[in-house]
C-alpha cells in the first residue's frame, strides 16, 4: 500500500509502543547484568569505593541518550549528539562487559544484553519517525483548504471641489460705517458734503 490513508497509523503506533517497552525491558536486563559485571570488574582492580558508582554513570548516560532521542520535534543536530552519547557509553558498557568475562561465553553473555539494547532503540527511532512521517501526511490530507476571502473594497467617494463664493466686499471707509454705498470717490466725497451740511 502506498496511499498514507490506508495505512492504519493506530496499529503502527501501538507496535511502536510495544517495541519501546521490550527495549525498556531489554535495557534494564542489560542495565542489571552489566552493573554487577562492571562492579566485579572495577573491585578486580582495586578502584574501591568507587566500584560502585562508575558502572551507574555508564548506564544512567545510555538511558538519559536514550530518553533524549524520544523528544519530539527535537532538532537533527541535538538527536545526533545524543546518539553519539548513547553509541559511546554502549561500547564502554560492552568493553567492560566483555573485560569483566572469565571466558568467551561469559564475555559474550554480558556484553549481548547491552548490544540488543542498542538495535532495540535504533528499531524504535525508525518506528517513531515512520509513524510521525504517516500522522504529518494525513493531518495535511484532512485539512480543509484555505478559503480565500477578498477583501473589502474601500468605497472612495470621488473627490467634489467646493469652491467658495466670496461674498461681496463693500468697502467702507473709515468714517463711512453707518453708510450703505459702495465706497468710490464719488460716493466718498458726496457722504463728506452732507456731513458737513448736518
Amino acid at each position: 500500500m502506498t496511499s498514507t490513508q490506508a495505512i492504519p497509523v493506530q496499529y503502527i503506533t501501538k507496535a511502536a509502543t510495544v517495541v519501546k517497552r521490550l527495549a525498556y525491558l531489554i535495557a534494564a536486563i542489560g542495565t542489571i547484568a552489566s552493573y554487577g559485571t562492571q562492579v566485579s570488574l572495577l573491585l578486580d582492580f582495586q578502584v574501591g569505593s568507587f566500584s560502585y558508582v562508575i558502572p551507574a554513570t555508564i548506564d544512567l548516560l545510555a538511558i538519559c541518550a536514550a530518553i533524549a532521542l524520544q523528544i519530539p520535534m527535537i532538532d537533527a543536530t541535538t538527536r545526533k549528539i545524543a546518539a553519539y552519547i548513547l553509541t559511546t557509553a554502549v561500547i564502554v558498557s560492552v568493553a567492560a562487559n566483555v573485560t569483566g568475562g572469565h571466558n568467551l561465553v561469559a564475555r559474550l553473555a554480558h556484553a549481548w544484553p547491552v548490544v540488543a539494547y542498542l538495535l532495540a532503540e535504533l528499531i524504535a527511532n525508525r518506528i517513531r519517525m515512520f509513524v510521525a512521517k504517516i500522522q504529518a501526511a494525513q493531518a495535511a490530507a484532512a485539512a480543509p483548504a484555505p478559503v480565500v476571502v477578498a477583501a473589502p473594497r474601500a468605497d472612495v467617494t470621488p473627490a467634489v471641489a467646493v469652491t467658495a463664493r466670496r461674498a461681496p466686499h463693500t468697502n467702507v471707509a473709515r468714517g463711512h460705517a453707518h453708510c450703505t454705498h459702495v465706497a468710490t470717490s464719488t460716493a466718498r466725497a458726496q457722504c463728506r458734503r452732507q456731513a458737513a451740511r448736518v
